[in-house]
């Protein structure tokens, strides 16, 4: 059964980016947490909003088919989601915005290392 802890796809309406922020070129080029959070929660009013939701939703489900055939090597032991948290694409994609624009400090990571830290705040494992 498939996963939906990490394709995650955006929640523009709920989580936009703040007001003025808009996405830019570089954003695209997803060298930080901080770009994928630009692109996540873009604002439905920019104009590269459809092209900023489309981007994250394809880096997340392939965040998440390398996990699949990977083994998922990161469950269990960076993080411990419930076996079905009933979470859809959307939420789980405003969640990871709202978590990381509480915790800007985080934005130059890169964008796996951002989601990583996000998952293992939000689901961490039992010592």
């Amino acid at each position: 059964m498939r996963s939906t802890i990490l394709p995650f796809a955006t929640a523009l309406l709920v989580f936009a980016a703040p007001a003025g922020a808009q996405v830019s070129r570089d954003n695209f080029l997803l060298r930080t947490t901080g770009d994928l959070v630009m692109l996540c929660g873009v604002s439905p009013d920019d104009p590269n909003a459809s092209a900023a939701m489309h981007f994250c939703e394809g880096y997340f489900v392939g965040l998440d088919h390398l996990a699949e055939v990977t083994g998922r090597p990161f469950r269990g032991t960076l993080f411990c989601p419930p076996e079905n948290p009933g979470l859809t694409r959307d939420q789980v994609a405003g969640m990871v915005v709202a978590w990381h624009r509480k915790n800007p400090q985080y934005a130059s990571e890169r964008p796996f290392d951002g989601i990583a830290r996000w998952a293992a705040a939000t689901w961490p494992c039992k010592k």
